[in-house]
C-alpha cells in the first residue's frame, strides 16, 4: 500500500514511517530485577527506557535532571519502546509517531461528517469516522468513556480490517475476530492527549482477553451499525437518500458469542503453602537481624497475606483492602482469638462477614501485626501512595517468594490456587457454611473449586451399601419352561401393551 493512496480523501488513513539509526544508541539493553532497561543519548539529551516489573509496560524518563518527567510508552514490546525513545532524541518537543516495521501501517479514526450522497458501499473505517463525529457519541459518553470507546474501536478496526465492507459482514468474519482476540497479538495505535494539548500516538499490542471484553467490543460494533441505520442522511430537499447501503437485516449476522468453557484453576498444594509461609517468616527474620526495616515489612506483609488467604480462603482482591479496624482480638479462655471482618463493599459477593481464626493462627497473626507500621485505621497492605496494593504487585511478590522457596507456581495456581485448596479441604463439610465463609454466592461457582479424589468417588459409590442385603447365589440357574408364552394384554383402543 503506497503512502499517497489515500491522499486527498476526507477519510484519510494515517500512515507514519520512521527510519531508525543505530548510531544514536550509547548503551545496551540490560536486565534488572524489575525488567529491561536502557539509556539513549544524543546532543545532550538523555532518555532512559525501563520496565517497572518483568514483562510490564515500558516507561521513559526524559528531560533535565532537575525537571525530569516520566511518561508511559504504553507498550510491552522492547523494539517499540526503543523506537519511541529514538523519536524523543530526534525531536524532544514533538510527539512520538508510532513506529512501523516492514511497512506495517496504523489507522487513526478521525471525526468526519456524513456524506452528502449515498456511497455504494461502506467500510468499517468510514463507519467509525462518521460515528465518532456524531452527536450520539458525544452526548451518551463522558470524556473518560470516549477514550475507552476509541481504544475499543481501534482494536475492532485492526482486528476485523479497516477496508472490510460492513454490508458483507458475516459470521465467519466475526468468528475470526473472536479467535484473534482470545489469542491476542492485535497491533493497534492508541492516542493520548498530553498536558500541552498535543496528541501522542502509542503503538500497542493486545493480549488474550476473556469473553466479557469481546462482548463489549461487538456490542459497540452493533451500536454503530444501528446508529448508521437510524441516522440515514437527508438530501438538500430533506428527503432520505436513496441507495443507503445499511439495512436492518444486516444486524442478523452479528450473533451472540458463546461463552467458553471455564478452565478449572490448579490448586496450590498444602505443602507449597506451608513452605511459602515458612520462607517468608525466615526472610523476615533474616532481614531483622541485618536491620533492613523495609525488607522486614515486605516479607512480614506477604506472610500475613498468605496466612489470611490460607485460613479464610478469601480472594487476594479482598485481602488487600483489609484495614486495622477490621481485625480485633477477643479473649476466649486462655487464648486470644482473631476475628477478621470482610466489609461488603470490598469483597464478593457484597455481604459483610466475620471469620474467627484458630488459636495457633491467631497467635502468629498477632506477632505479624506487631511488626507492621499501621497507624490508626490504616490499611494492612498499602502501597507508596497509601492506597491498597494492586493484585499485580501481590502476584509479583508471591513469584519472588516462590523463587526463594524453590516452589513452582503455574499461571493459574498463584493466589487463587490457595483458594482452590481451601475449598477442597472442606469438601466434606456443610456446603452452605463453606460457601458463606469463603464468599461464594452460588453452588455452581463453588463446585468448580472443589477437587474430588479417587477415594471420594469410592466412598460415594460404597456409601450405604453395608446395610443392603444381597440375595445369595448358590450357583444354579432356574430352568425356563419351553411352553411358557408371554402374556399379552390389550390397551383400550385395541393396541397391545
Amino acid at each position: 500500500m503506497s503512502k499517497n493512496q489515500h491522499a486527498g480523501e476526507p477519510l484519510s488513513m494515517r500512515i507514519t514511517h520512521s527510519t531508525r539509526a543505530s548510531n544514536d544508541v550509547t548503551a545496551e539493553w540490560h536486565w534488572t530485577k524489575r525488567g529491561w532497561s536502557r539509556s539513549f543519548h544524543k546532543d545532550g539529551h538523555r532518555v532512559v527506557v525501563f520496565q517497572s516489573k518483568p514483562e510490564g509496560t515500558y516507561y521513559a524518563r526524559v528531560g533535565p535532571s532537575d525537571e525530569q518527567r516520566q511518561i508511559s510508552l504504553q507498550t510491552t514490546n522492547r523494539e517499540v519502546a526503543e523506537a519511541c525513545a529514538l523519536d524523543y532524541l530526534r525531536a524532544p518537543a514533538a510527539p512520538i509517531d508510532p513506529p512501523t516495521d516492514d511497512e506495517v501501517f496504523r489507522w487513526r479514526i478521525v471525526p468526519t461528517p456524513l456524506p452528502e450522497s449515498s456511497p455504494p458501499s461502506m467500510t468499517l473505517f468510514q463507519l467509525m469516522c462518521w460515528y465518532v463525529a456524531s452527536d450520539r457519541f458525544h452526548s451518551q459518553n463522558k470524556a473518560a468513556t470516549q477514550r475507552k470507546v476509541m481504544s475499543a474501536l481501534q482494536i475492532l478496526l485492526m482486528g476485523i480490517g479497516p477496508n472490510t465492507d460492513i454490508t458483507l459482514l458475516d459470521t465467519n468474519t466475526l468468528d475470526g475476530y473472536i479467535r484473534q482476540r482470545r489469542q491476542g497479538d492485535i497491533a493497534y495505535t492508541d492516542f493520548s492527549t498530553l498536558s500541552d494539548g498535543t496528541v501522542r500516538p502509542y503503538a500497542r499490542v493486545t493480549g488474550p482477553v476473556k469473553t466479557r471484553s469481546i462482548v463489549l467490543e461487538l456490542t459497540q460494533l452493533q451500536a454503530m451499525i444501528r446508529w448508521a441505520i437510524e441516522t440515514r442522511p437527508l438530501d438538500k430537499r430533506g428527503y432520505l437518500l436513496d441507495g443507503w447501503p445499511l439495512r436492518e437485516d444486516m444486524l442478523r449476522g452479528l450473533k451472540k458469542i458463546e461463552k467458553r468453557e471455564r478452565v478449572p484453576r490448579a490448586p496450590l498444594p498444602r505443602e507449597s503453602i506451608q513452605r511459602l509461609l515458612a520462607t517468608a517468616l525466615s526472610l523476615a527474620a533474616q532481614a531483622r537481624t541485618e536491620k533492613h526495616t523495609e525488607t522486614v515489612i515486605r516479607w512480614t506483609r506477604l506472610a500475613l497475606a498468605l496466612l489470611i488467604v490460607d485460613v479464610t480462603g478469601e480472594r487476594i482482591g479482598g485481602v488487600r483492602q483489609v484495614r486495622r479496624s477490621d481485625v480485633r482480638f477477643v479473649q476466649r479462655g486462655l487464648d486470644r482469638e482473631l476475628r477478621l471482618t470482610y466489609r461488603g463493599d470490598t469483597v464478593k459477593p457484597g455481604s459483610t462477614r466475620t471469620l474467627t481464626f484458630p488459636p495457633k493462627e491467631s497467635r502468629l497473626a498477632q506477632e505479624l501485626l506487631s511488626e507492621l507500621p499501621v497507624i490508626g485505621d490504616g490499611l494492612l497492605f498499602p502501597n507508596a501512595k497509601g492506597m491498597p496494593m494492586s493484585t499485580d504487585v501481590f502476584i509479583d511478590e508471591l513469584h519472588a517468594l516462590a523463587e526463594a522457596a524453590e516452589v513452582e507456581l503455574t499461571a493459574d495456581s498463584v493466589w487463587h490456587g490457595a483458594r482452590v485448596t481451601w475449598a477442597t479441604e472442606r469438601r466434606h463439610l456443610d456446603h452452605k457454611a463453606v460457601m458463606a465463609a469463603g464468599g461464594w454466592s452460588d453452588y455452581e461457582t463453588f463446585s468448580r473449586y472443589v477437587r474430588l479424589t479417587d477415594d471420594d468417588l469410592r466412598v460415594a459409590v460404597a456409601a450405604g451399601r453395608s446395610e443392603v442385603a444381597l440375595p445369595e447365589v448358590d450357583g444354579t440357574v432356574a430352568p425356563v419352561a419351553a411352553d411358557v408364552k408371554p402374556r399379552i394384554t390389550r390397551r383400550p383402543g385395541g393396541r397391545r401393551a
